[in-house]
């Protein structure tokens, strides 16, 4: 209802709060698209968000990817779809299934699985472009069914064509994609942990043939992480971990693959699970970060001459039967951090590099029951490392916020029933300093298609006017949880959208006597009523269906003298009564709404 005054000379515009809606619980959890016409306790969905406890959420810090396949393990991203965000490639052991999670809303809030592949317990997996058609191929090594094969992308992630690269690599373990004879293709890397070698295959260039070539043999229970140019030399060197040969070794690559020359890193390091090159100590050399699956400690070791031919061993903590390590500048500081994880441990954690090589712990998360996969990507995209753990035995993927949270909370989509005058969005902010909440809406006339987000509304008690269409009836918010250190978690409490079906304008023109009457005729297709005021008076207009149940009703004090105008553009089509009371004068007229 718009109410305007008609012969306009100083006009003042004021709303009518017809409606609220206000979510204080969201403790009955995700699942609600909508639309609803109260919120309840329920929502849409959310990522990084506790929202168990009744009367708040807050920001939790762990990303749920997916928990319904058993056992996954090895993880890698990228653009799988080119939507231009980042997907996830799993490895589940267990269900025996190579599986991507398409990042859907481009926010990594809200992801889709799609099989790739099935396999006996798939171990190892990489993203790499293999045809040279520049888009993102997925390479999988099986342990149980002792092959490596890569699946074809067709360039959206909807259809995959299996080839072969080896069908006889005794448990695999160990697969990484590079130029390892610089021929401008992707070549690969592997291990085979029962047969006791690591070797690596050359690619035709297409993808349509292989050549294998060993690297070393009698390499007790290899497992190869990682690969890089350790010497220097412009080619790309290996570091494997031999788990029952207790030994950390790199082979150097002398040119373009045909030759290898193995270099003992440490022969008494029980347990080696693979093994990660970075510079720990900021001395520019290439130095090794390795988890000792035996030996319960996770350890880095000095490239003391830059050849890789003398190594120091130093620990940086000790962790029960740890089963993978990992490297990345975590905080973003220009050094070198180190993650862990562990089938006996429940908390995975990162340790923060002061850029010599001395690490302080940070607890990533607990309650774990036994993870075996462990990396640092921009998972969200927002220039901030996330930290992406598999928890096989509970058969879980997430990613964690490392350094300050960012989570969100997409609401139901609320039906106001009637296309209102969006009036503002406000909530009960409970974070400390130094941790907020903030909103986005979108608005619409279709439930299925909302439409795009607003800009973030930071400020409680904000107009949604430059946000929402007035003739849009339904709407939706997302609350994102935000601070930039985790020792500041954000709380929200309640959240309100108010809305008028109502406008009115004053003016202080002169009238003689009250009047009231229907302006657009009757029947009509849209509604205009008129009433004039002679003097300052509340006024209540409200209107009655045939069975005298009252479908809106507007009260408005003090009303200047005046003429006005009211507009009901919200009204479905059918009969109606609409009662004036201005002081001593009331009146009731019948109206036809037709379409």
């Amino acid at each position: 209802m718009r109410i305007s005054l008609l012969l306009a000379v100083v006009a003042v515009a004021l709303c009518f709060g017809d409606g609220t809606a206000t979510q204080t619980d969201w403790s009955g959890g995700a699942g609600t698209p909508g639309p609803v016409t109260d919120f309840g306790d329920m929502f849409h969905y959310s990522s990084g968000v506790d929202h168990t406890a009744a009367g708040e959420i807050s920001a939790s810090g762990k990303h749920i990817l997916d928990n319904t396949v058993n056992g996954p393990r090895w993880t890698d991203v990228g653009d799988i779809d080119e939507d231009g965000d980042i997907d996830i490639l799993i490895c589940a052991y267990t269900a025996d299934t190579l599986y991507w999670l398409e990042n859907l809303d481009g926010m990594s809030t809200l992801w889709e699985r799609h099989i790739v592949a099935t396999g006996n317990g798939p171990s190892r997996n990489v993203l790499a472009d293999i045809d040279g058609d520049m888009d993102l191929d997925a390479v999988c090594g099986y342990y149980l069914e002792d092959c490596v094969e890569w699946y074809e992308n067709d360039g959206t992630g909807g259809t995959w064509t299996e080839h072969s690269v080896d069908s006889d690599v005794d448990g695999s373990r160990g697969l990484v994609a590079g130029d390892i004879d610089d021929d401008g293709d992707m070549d690969l890397f592997g291990a085979s942990y029962r047969d006791d070698y690591v070797c690596w295959w050359e690619n035709s260039g297409s993808g349509s043939s292989w050549i294998k070539n060993t690297i070393g043999s009698s390499c007790n229970g290899p497992r190869l992480d990682d690969a890089c140019d350790l010497d220097y030399d412009g080619d790309l060197d290996v570091c494997v971990g031999l788990f029952t040969g207790d030994s950390l070794l790199w082979y150097e690559n002398n040119g373009i693959g045909n030759s290898w020359t193995r270099h003992t890193v440490s022969g008494s390091f029980n347990g080696a699970r693979g093994g990660w090159f970075n510079d720990f100590n900021g001395d520019s050399h290439i130095d090794i970060v390795c988890a000792g699956g035996q030996a319960d400690s996770l350890c880095w070791f000095e490239n003391a001459d830059n050849t890789g031919t003398s190594w120091t061993r130093h620990t940086i903590d000790v962790f029960n039967n740890p089963w993978m390590c990992n490297t990345a500048d975590v905080d973003d500081d220009g050094d070198s951090d180190v993650m862990i994880c562990g089938t006996n441990e429940d908390i995975c954690y990162w340790y923060e590099n002061d850029g010599s090589g001395n690490f302080t712990s940070q607890a990533i998360a607990d309650g774990l029951q036994g993870s075996m996969y462990i990396g640092a990507f921009d998972v969200d995209m927002d220039e901030v490392m996330e930290i992406v753990i598999s928890d096989a035995s509970s058969d879980v993927s997430s990613y964690y916020d490392v350094l300050g949270y960012d989570g969100v909370l997409y609401s139901s989509v609320f039906d106001a029933q009637e296309d209102p005058a969006w009036g503002t969005i406000s909530w009960t902010d409970a974070s400390p300093a130094g941790a907020a909440a903030s909103f986005r809406v979108r608005s619409s006339d279709d439930p299925a298609n909302m439409g795009i987000w607003s800009s973030v509304i930071s400020t409680s008690g904000t107009s949604l006017d430059a946000y929402t269409d007035p003739a849009d009836n339904y709407i939706q918010y997302a609350v994102h949880l935000e601070s930039e250190d985790m020792a500041f978690i954000p709380v929200l409490e309640d959240v309100t959208i108010d809305w008028a079906f109502s406008r009115l304008e004053e003016n202080c023109s002169a009238v003689d006597g009250f009047s009231f009457s229907i302006l657009s005729g009757n029947p009509c297709e849209q509604v205009i009523l008129g009433f004039n005021l002679p003097q300052s008076v509340t006024v209540d207009l409200t209107v009655f269906d045939l069975t005298g149940r009252t479908v809106s009703t507007v009260t408005q004090e003090n009303l200047e003298a005046g003429a006005y105008q009211v507009t009901m553009e919200r009204l479905v089509p059918g009969t109606y009564f609409v009662r004036m009371n201005a002081g001593d004068f009331s009146t009731t007229e019948k109206l036809v709404l037709t379409r």
